[in-house]
């Protein structure tokens, strides 16, 4: 099990009782390098996913191989095509689709491994919310007087999940959709209203 890879040409003689050696038969033998084993590629994660188009995804994966070394990479999307070619990958300009994202690696015998799949969703990129003051009670008011503050916001693609009222005289005043305030200074205030939403 120890013949070094090459085209071996095998002799066997004989010797009798009369210590006299027989005339050497040969034969040729071929002893092959044993077959590359495929390196093996893996996914750890894709993050984050679902995404936005826009933001910034990142690509991780490894490769094993058994009887060598891993010496390249390689990253696809079935509808963008080569994203990239590290174990680990950063990409900001995916197209909005459902992707079926391929990872596969190379090892030192130039043999690519079997390509692994995941599944990533790129949406459409965030809408801004919309924020609107429905009333601000009474107006004109009194110092000291409790002035009721009434707003609202919408986003077409997610949720409002916060509020910022401010005055250009006395700066951020509150921060729910409805604020009561009796302190405002005496001034003509400007009010604004503003809304943050999920994305």
């Amino acid at each position: 099990n120890n013949l070094s890879i090459n085209t071996h040409t095998i002799s066997l003689k004989v010797k009798d009782d009369d210590n006299t050696w027989s005339d050497p038969v040969t034969q040729e033998i071929v002893i092959n390098p044993k077959p590359n084993v495929k390196p093996t590629a893996s996914i750890t994660s894709i993050l984050p996913n679902p995404a936005k188009q826009g933001k910034t995804v990142i690509f991780t994966g490894s490769g094993t191989d058994s009887d060598g070394t891993v010496t390249e990479y390689e990253w696809s999307s079935d509808k963008d095509g080569i994203l990239g070619t590290t174990a680990t990958l950063e990409k900001a300009n995916l197209s909005v689709n459902t992707h079926t994202i391929s990872f596969k690696v190379k090892d030192n015998k130039n043999e690519w491994s079997d390509a692994v799949t995941h599944e990533l969703v790129i949406n459409p990129p965030n809408v801004k919310p919309v924020a609107s003051i429905t009333s601000i009670l009474p107006n004109p008011a009194i110092e000291g007087q409790t002035v009721t503050l009434t707003g609202s916001g919408t986003d077409s693609d997610g949720t409002v999940t916060e509020y910022e009222w401010s005055s250009d005289k006395d700066g951020v005043i509150g921060t729910t959709a409805t604020l009561e305030k009796n302190n405002l200074s005496i001034n003509t205030h400007t009010i604004s209203l503003k809304v943050k939403d999920d994305d």
